[in-house]
């Protein structure tokens, strides 16, 4: 709850590289990210937009744990978040903070609440990894 209430690393960064928005049509949640890459590190990143409390509590940790990450580290913070949220389940390796979302499995309809902000990271992993390959 306090991650819905104070948000980390919300607001727009000054300076950034890459950008994607995304949002939810069935309850109305909707986010930007903005993330600063440095040779494949995350350097930084923070979000804006508004939603349930769930959401906005997993785009908050979410920030939080991804920063100073590699790219391949967040690819697979979402792929374990993505099972911790859908089964229940510890997925090893992941941190515990994003382990505690776990209960969202309960509830199916909130499951896409808790993805969201994830899926969008997973997005812009998708245009670095494209302009990568591009410029290989």
């Amino acid at each position: 709850m306090e991650h819905s209430r104070k948000p980390r690393n919300f607001g727009k960064l000054d300076k950034y590289d890459y950008y994607e928005r995304g949002s939810n049509p069935l309850c109305g949640d909707q986010y930007e990210l903005f993330i600063k890459c440095d040779d494949r590190i995350i350097s930084d990143i923070s979000f804006s937009g508004s939603g349930c409390a769930i959401s906005q509590a997993s785009a908050s940790v979410m920030t939080d744990v991804i920063k100073g990450k590699s790219i391949k580290t967040a690819q697979d913070y979402i792929n374990g978040f993505s099972k911790v949220i859908t089964n229940g389940e510890p997925s090893e390796g992941l941190p515990t903070r994003l382990q505690a979302f776990a209960g969202v499995h309960n509830f199916p309809v909130r499951v896409k609440c808790a993805i969201l902000p994830w899926r969008i990271l997973e997005a812009v992993i998708k245009k670095i990894e494209h302009l990568k390959n591009n410029n290989s």
